[in-house]
């Protein structure tokens, strides 16, 4: 670890994702900011707590599809039993089985959810909501 600023306000218990360590404090503005001099993104609490987006979201291009999970799956290890990607990955293969077209294919930005009633399933279906 290196140098550390002088915080301006009070610790903040927890450790910075950047792994600058327990290094966390409150700006004058209020959002928790890391105060290891060389942290790669000292604001990267905050830029975390502050995303709005609390789904998941897919995003699909010609040649590949990305997920990116909620923060809330890093609780209990829910991450680890996540179905959706492979629920993706079965869905194209499917499309790939039926000859369909590249240009057919779902393009852009989904938030993908589970209603409760659906999460309660074995094989609970997944939503697909475009994000504009």
């Amino acid at each position: 670890m290196g140098a550390v600023l002088e915080p301006l306000g009070p610790k903040v218990a927890g450790y910075c994702p950047m792994g600058c360590g327990q290094t966390l404090h409150l700006d004058t503005k209020g959002a928790v900011r890391c105060f290891e001099y060389h942290c790669a993104n000292n604001r990267a609490v905050h830029v975390l707590l502050a995303d709005a987006q609390i789904d998941h979201v897919v995003s699909f291009t010609a040649d590949s599809w990305t997920v990116k999970h909620p923060l809330r799956e890093r609780l209990d290890d829910q991450l680890l039993g996540c179905t959706l990607g492979q629920k993706v990955a079965e869905y194209l293969d499917h499309l790939d089985t039926d000859s369909v077209s590249r240009a057919d294919r779902p393009a852009g930005t989904f938030r993908a959810w589970q209603s409760a009633e659906d999460a309660r399933l074995a094989a609970a279906p997944w939503h697909l909501e475009p994000i504009v």
